[in-house]
């Protein structure tokens, strides 16, 4: 391990996609262990992953994207635009069609 990549006594990632995982779901008022729950992760690892304690395989970083409703990218710090990917849009576009006025669409 480099020891630039030295914290506090524990390694530490590049912690982009923690804050930003971080950020998004607060946002979007969802607890950690919510989002841990529909990631089908632990709330421990969630957590670590937050502070940059740990790294995320790509199909875990896709489906959290893909839950926060933002892409990869963003997550990766690639892009700074939190957009909506475009498949989540498409996906509550289509859902919206479908939903009688004065409903609530699925989440």
């Amino acid at each position: 391990m480099d020891p630039k990549d030295v914290h506090s006594g524990e390694g530490r990632i590049d912690p982009t996609i923690g804050e930003r995982i971080m950020l998004i779901r607060r946002r979007r008022g969802i607890s950690q262990r919510a989002l841990a729950a529909r990631a089908q992760m632990s709330i421990t690892a969630l957590n670590r992953l937050e502070r940059g304690l740990q790294s995320v395989w790509a199909e875990r970083l896709a489906t959290l994207a893909r839950i926060l409703e933002v892409s990869a990218d963003y997550l990766l710090g690639l892009q700074d635009d939190a957009h909506v990917a475009p498949r989540a849009a498409i996906a509550r576009e289509a859902a919206q069609e479908t939903t009688p006025p004065g409903t609530s669409s699925p989440a």
